[in-house]
């Protein structure tokens, strides 16, 4: 496993037990329905987008990061492994 997986793992763990301590509860509850559940999700996605918005908005005012060039090493992305 990369180190990167095992970082996303790692704040996985401190998600959960901070979702227990604030709600008393796991992702194991049984309380909500079907259409709870997908509420929950929804709010959810909404947040990203506002962050992703936010992030727009912040590269689009900076012409440093507007015109910068990513370049990714081959290595760490293989698409056979990963099915990418």
């Amino acid at each position: 496993m990369s180190s990167i997986e095992e970082k996303v793992i790692a704040e996985i763990r401190q998600r959960a037990e901070k979702g227990k301590a604030k709600y008393g509860t796991t992702m194991d509850r049984n309380d909500l329905s079907l259409k709870e559940w997908m509420q929950h999700l929804k709010e959810e996605l909404m947040d990203g987008v506002i962050y992703t918005q936010k992030l727009i908005d912040i590269i689009s005012s900076d012409k440093r990061i507007v015109n910068a060039k990513i370049t990714f090493d081959d290595d760490a992305c293989d698409t056979e492994e990963n099915n990418l």
